[in-house]
């Protein structure tokens, strides 16, 4: 008899004992399998089975001790000893047995005084508290309440917890879960549980707790081996079942059949693995399971794995999975998946894992936005106005569905080569899964984009390259940057080759900061930088005229000056506004002390960002060329906050044009150039006079498109290419597309925040002991320190050695790596890699203020 089962018995015995006649309700049945069986001593128990009058019937023998007055005679020859068993309440019965409770007493949850409330939580409740620590009895109350714990589940875990006290004197805790884990990582118990010949109780309590059968009669490694192994492939078939495997492939695995042995076991493992201090002994037993059993041959449907994370076997099956699902444009199956595994163990095992699921989410989110993109395009029309708007805030065409802005498509392109590109690629093999994956994608990409730089020209070409209701890169400076220099000082930030999209990812981390706002502008054809830059000079909105100015170049006379660099337009634009700092962008990410001084006294700060274009058309590695373009939003944000705390009231971040990022192009994307008078040639446009075109191009006169001069523009179509001197690049610009027509102007207005000090606290805790490759992952915690701090704080995560850092964060559970949000108590995963040349045998890990760069929290000497 279980101990929770004795106690019950023991208040009803003590009540037939004292008042003969016992009328027990049980209204929901917890107890009708515990008296269908029971026997009492001397005592006669009577059970409702459907009929008030046959229960009745059965009474009557015993009545006739009660007289009149409804007392029990006091000298009856046989002493009337009744149990009366009503799984019901009183209410139920229409008072059916109100005389006989009147001559004995009522039991029943909840009854009065406590000996007779036979709630089976309160019973639990004062059995469990002699024998379990009050953690556990709190879990096992709420469990019973839940209806998750019968009578027999409970009389189970009293008898566990009972043997479980003896141990205690080994583990120092009486928590079963906790024993196990001991028993599990701790080997240096083990001469204390061979002292004291434990383990014949730690095995019985393995199988009464977690339904776990282990032979306890060889050594000490055997045992903790057999019970791992069982552990984790019980674990592993409970997570398939919930699957529905169909192959049944691990329907042999035992496996607990009792509810709560199941729950206990899941609980354990998932403990076992998320525990820091404990993990690296997880993944040693569970690489030695998956490696003796052979699991990674198993033919069973990977969806079947969807709740699982128990061997890495199983993460690697999902991602082949999710990248097939990818390549036969299954892309919604594919995210769903990608979504469910942004948090599991072998994630932050193994941190390549990460990156992978990274590239999956953005090529399923990828090709869904491309059949969106493509859907919508074939209903919008030849409009070049609706087409701008469907490409920058999205169309309500559908009732049903938000608007989707098209350039979301760019940006999904854009983090899925960027995650790519951090995942280093075996040697010498044929494409993985992965790679076949991104290539489908890739293509895919291209033509979407190609259809909609079609229909972008033909649009343009039909409204006379008039867009009305747009802003024009020739408005900028007259509309946003004069004004702003009445209103106090004033930043002008001009930033080569900023995509529409791009600038609205830089927003996104400076509006809990400034006030922000982002408008579409379209660039001046054609889109190459010494046309554009022009064009967001003062006074360009009064004219400009394309011309020559050396073999091979053009230049843009705006007003008396021709703008053909840098160099000039810098001079232009100081001598019309002669109160102007001139600076790079490097220069406001980290001011010197002199450059602080001449932006405080200036009312005037240009600004110049030549990173991303240069990186584009000089870097060989194009790979390298999207991670370090990514770093450019950062310092663009650094800068921008530089700015501001220097007294910068207003900013305005335009570009001279966008870029398109593709494969490099085929030869037979490329075309041959018109001939005649060739002035420029870039692969995306001609300048010149005269010459053929080839089928398709689009031929304009420069004055078509807003530019003074007798010069000709021919563009390629879609996204083809001119052959043109120079390494073959598939980054590219000068041409007409969304991606390089369409820049943003941001407006940026510095507000008065109240500082507040206050201490707070962020911890660092590395999820393995040791870095053993380049990729390695930290998990960090915000806590607060005080009332005014904020829910979500944005932190910067680098590895640091020798005065330097070596290593960013690339990766994050939730958020952007390059500002990283921390929600309150909500840990964040961060991947981290160390740079190639890194040359150290120590690390330190270091979390800053993404706006200050204060240190808030630190793991020193890794």
């Amino acid at each position: 008899m279980g101990k929770v089962t004795h106690e019950l018995l023991s208040l009803i015995s003590k009540q037939i004992q004292d008042h003969g006649i016992v009328v027990w309700y049980d209204p929901e049945g917890v107890y009708q399998n515990l008296v269908r069986d029971l026997s009492l001593h001397e005592t006669t128990i009577l059970t409702y089975s459907g009929s008030f009058l046959e229960l009745r019937w059965q009474l009557e023998p015993f009545l006739e001790f009660v007289d009149e007055e409804g007392k029990i005679n006091s000298n009856p020859d046989v002493p009337p000893k009744v149990l009366i068993y009503v799984p019901m309440s009183p209410s139920e019965t229409y008072h059916a047995f109100v005389e006989v409770e009147k001559a004995g007493v009522v039991m029943a949850p909840g009854a009065s005084p406590w000996q007779r409330n036979t709630r089976l939580r309160v019973i639990a409740e004062r059995v469990f508290k002699k024998i379990a620590p009050p953690e556990q009895v709190k879990e096992i109350v709420s469990d019973v309440e839940a209806g998750k714990l019968a009578l027999e589940d409970l009389d189970q875990l009293a008898h566990a917890d009972e043997e479980i006290s003896t141990l205690k004197l080994i583990f120092d805790t009486t928590v079963p879960k906790e024993l196990a884990l001991k028993f599990l990582c701790q080997e240096e118990l083990d001469p204390k549980i061979a002292e004291k010949d434990a383990l014949p109780e730690l095995g019985r309590l393995f199988q009464s707790e977690f339904g776990i059968s282990v032979s306890t009669g060889g050594s000490m490694e055997k045992v903790r081996a057999e019970f791992a192994q069982s552990l984790l492939l019980a674990e592993l078939a409970i997570k398939v079942e919930e699957g529905w495997d169909a192959t049944g492939q691990l329907s042999s695995i035992p496996v607990p059949q009792n509810q709560q042995q199941r729950k206990n076991l899941l609980d354990l493992c998932d403990t076992w693995r998320n525990r820091l201090d404990l993990r690296e002994k997880y993944a040693s037993f569970a690489y030695a399971v998956e490696k003796e059993g052979g699991l990674k041959a198993l033919e069973i449907d990977p969806s079947s794995f969807k709740e699982a994370e128990t061997f890495a076997f199983v993460e690697y099956a999902l991602l082949a999975w999710a990248e097939d699902l990818v390549l036969k444009d299954n892309a919604q199956d594919a995210l769903d998946i990608a979504e469910r595994r942004q948090r599991t163990f072998w994630l932050e095992f193994e941190p390549e894992l990460q990156l992978r699921w990274r590239t999956v989410e953005h090529s399923a989110r990828l090709l869904l936005a491309a059949k969106r993109v493509e859907g919508e395009l074939k209903k919008v029309g030849a409009n070049s106005e609706t087409l701008i708007k469907a490409y920058c805030t999205g169309l309500s065409l559908d009732e049903t569905e938000d608007p989707f802005p098209w350039c979301l498509l760019d940006r999904y392109h854009r983090h899925l080569e960027y995650y790519f590109s951090k995942i280093e690629q075996p040697p010498g093999k044929d494409p993985s899964s992965l790679e076949r994956m991104v290539f489908h994608v890739r293509r895919r990409y291209a033509e979407v984009v190609n259809r909609c730089a079609t229909a972008l020209a033909e649009a343009l070409e039909s409204s006379g390259f008039e867009v009305p209701g747009v802003l024009h890169q020739r408005e900028i400076f007259g509309k946003f940057v004069s004004p702003s220099l009445d209103e106090g000082k004033t930043a002008y930030i001009l930033v080569d080759a900023l995509r529409y999209e791009m600038g609205l990812e830089l927003i996104e981390g400076l509006k809990d900061e400034f006030k922000v706002e982002i408008k579409p502008v379209v660039a001046q054809l054609p889109t190459i930088t010494e046309v554009g830059m022009a064009a967001l000079m003062p006074h360009a909105d009064e004219g400009m005229e394309l011309l020559e100015v050396k073999s091979g170049k053009v230049g843009v006379k705006v007003g008396s000056t021709v703008l053909k660099d840098r160099k000039s337009r810098v001079s232009c634009f100081q001598s019309l506004l002669p109160d102007t700092v001139v600076l790079k962008l490097g220069n406001i990410v980290r001011p010197s002390p002199k450059h602080k001084e001449a932006v405080k006294k200036a009312r005037m700060v240009l600004v110049t960002s030549q990173e991303i274009d240069h990186l584009g058309e000089t870097m060989e590695d194009e790979d390298e060329a999207r991670r370090l373009m990514e770093e450019v939003r950062d310092k663009l944000r650094r800068g921008i906050r530089q700015l501001a705390a220097l007294g910068v009231k207003k900013m305005t971040v335009v570009a001279d044009h966008g870029h398109l990022f593709l494969e490099r192009p085929d030869e037979g994307m490329k075309l041959d150039p018109p001939g005649g008078k060739t002035v420029d040639l870039h692969p995306r446009v001609w300048i010149g006079r005269g010459g053929s075109d080839s089928p398709g191009c689009l031929r304009v006169a420069a004055r078509k498109v807003g530019l003074e001069g007798d010069l000709e523009l021919v563009f390629p179509p879609g996204i083809a290419c001119f052959k043109a001197r120079g390494p073959d690049r598939g980054y590219l610009h000068g041409g007409i597309s969304f991606q390089e027509l369409l820049t943003p102007v941001v407006l940026i207005e510095s507000i008065e925040t109240a500082e507040v000090h206050e201490k707070t606290s962020v911890k660092v805790e590395m999820t393995r002991p040791k870095i053993t490759t380049r990729l390695f992952t930290v998990r960090v915690t915000y806590k607060g320190g005080g009332v005014f701090d904020q829910p979500v704080r944005k932190v910067k995560v680098m590895a640091w050695a020798n005065r330097a850092q070596v290593g960013e964060a690339i990766a994050v559970e939730y958020g952007d790596p390059q500002e990283i949000p921390l929600e309150r108590g909500k840990p964040n995963v961060v991947t981290i890699q160390l740079y190639e040349d890194v040359e150290c045998t120590r690390v330190s890990i270091r979390v800053l203020d993404a706006k200050t760069h204060v240190e808030l929290g630190a793991l020193k000497d890794i």
